[in-house]
């Protein structure tokens, strides 16, 4: 519109100016001269109403983006809504797949406890009968505890007696035993099967073990004597017996098997590196 007005405008300064020429100074210009003030009014107005559009315009766009803005969050909460809905669908679901197995378990019960009715009816134990039966169970109880001490109490005393007689070990059957945290310090276990013990955290400081076999231990001992040593779950040392021992792998640099017995020995991948 402001291109117009300004085609115009020059078209009526032309037309001024010709005038001009032609009718020389008698030609009267007033009309012109107003219709060039009410163009450029004409032209102010239009600037203003350009302004105004273009205020209104950029009012619409922000309230365009607010909108858009206002159908993401929408969306965002529909979406929200929507995984809502689905994990209640599926709570609702689960508690019904539980409703539905309480209901078995309760059906179940019901029939257990059908049949302890019918067995209470159809028995003939009356209710001094029980509590004679349960009078016996605790007496029974009692002297089952009172038998578990006592035996407690000879284990207990084996064990002070066994390390008091250390001296007595040699050539003795002890495959199998239980020698946990005794302390074994001296003893005398020379030709003695300790196959199968369970020797964890047991100290053999000083204590003879010619010709001691002890094989597929439960646990090694916390302390050996020089020149011994636990491979394999195996006691190695001078003179053991380590006939079909399992040494497998086993590290054996440094040790000592001096007349050891080792027929039917696995010594394969074994480091014998410095071995005696």
């Amino acid at each position: 519109m402001n291109k117009c007005l300004t085609i115009l405008m020059a078209l009526l300064f032309a037309t001024l100016s010709l005038s001009g020429c032609i009718g020389g100074n008698e030609f009267d210009t007033t009309d012109l001269d107003q219709q060039i003030i009410d163009l450029q009014n004409a032209n102010d107005e239009l600037n203003e109403t350009i302004l105004e559009k273009s205020s209104e315009n950029l009012e619409l766009q922000q309230q365009i983006s607010m909108l858009n803005l206002s159908i993401d969050e929408k969306d965002t909460l529909l979406e929200s809504y929507n995984s809502s809905v689905f994990l209640l669908e599926r709570a609702i679901l689960e508690f019904e797949l539980n409703i539905s197995s309480l209901r078995n378990q309760i059906t179940d019960i019901e029939n257990t406890r059908d049949s302890l009715i019918e067995t209470l009816t159809n028995t003939n134990s009356t209710l001094a009968d029980i509590q004679s039966q349960l009078h016996d169970s605790n007496t029974t109880l009692e002297i089952l505890e009172e038998l578990l001490n006592e035996r407690e109490e000879n284990i207990n005393n084996w064990k002070l007696s066994f390390e008091d007689n250390l001296d007595s070990l040699e050539f003795l059957d002890l495959s199998g035993l239980d020698f946990s945290g005794l302390n074994l310090t001296n003893s005398v276990l020379n030709n003695a099967n300790l196959s199968h013990s369970n020797l964890s955290g047991v100290d053999l400081t000083g204590s003879e073990l010619i010709n001691v076999r002890a094989m597929n231990l439960v646990g090694c001992p916390a302390i050996l004597p020089s020149d011994w040593k636990c491979v394999n779950f195996n006691l190695v040392g001078p003179t053991a017996n380590l006939n079909g021992a399992d040494l497998s792998n086993g590290q054996l640099d440094y040790v000592s098997m001096a007349d050891a017995e080792l027929k039917n020995a696995n010594l394969v991948g074994a480091n014998l590196s410095n071995a005696n």
